[in-house]
């Protein structure tokens, strides 16, 4: 995918985007692809996903929809970190659910600020920015 000049670029996602990290077998790259699929989604539906975030705190039909889909993202998270944990490839954590709780949280505030807004933040540092958490949280690595 190409961003507007002096924007960066973020490659398009390979695999299924958002989710790809949930059914791949190499979490370093796994997760890169799934962030840069989650990216471009912001990137382009940004605003309103920003909007619907807002939303949400004034309408209790939108909130139960929009925490609906939230939590089914913070479900398959602990899902796979706990499937991780079997192959050995993740640690012991302090609890698997609101680990993946805060980073499904952390990720819908930090792109709804950086992306769900003009002007948008550079698209490829989002991306590295999450990565780096993701991956050093759960893997120990970056």
């Amino acid at each position: 995918m190409k961003i507007p000049a002096g924007r960066g670029s973020v490659p398009p996602p390979t695999g299924s985007g958002p989710d790809r990290w949930l059914q791949g077998d190499d979490p370093y790259n796994d997760a890169r692809a799934a962030l840069e699929g989650l990216v471009s989604v912001y990137l382009h539906h940004g605003p309103v996903l920003r909007a619907l975030a807002d939303a949400s705190g004034a309408d209790a039909q939108v909130e139960r929809a929009y925490r609906g889909l939230v939590e089914d993202f913070i479900a398959a998270t602990a899902r796979h970190i706990r499937e991780e944990q079997a192959r050995g490839r993740i640690g012991p954590l302090v609890d698997v659910d609101e680990t993946a709780r805060a980073l499904t949280w952390l990720d819908e505030r930090y792109l709804s600020e950086a992306l769900g807004r003009a002007p948008q933040g550079d698209p490829q540092l989002v991306v590295e920015v999450l990565h780096n958490i993701w991956i050093s949280t759960l893997y120990g690595r970056t």
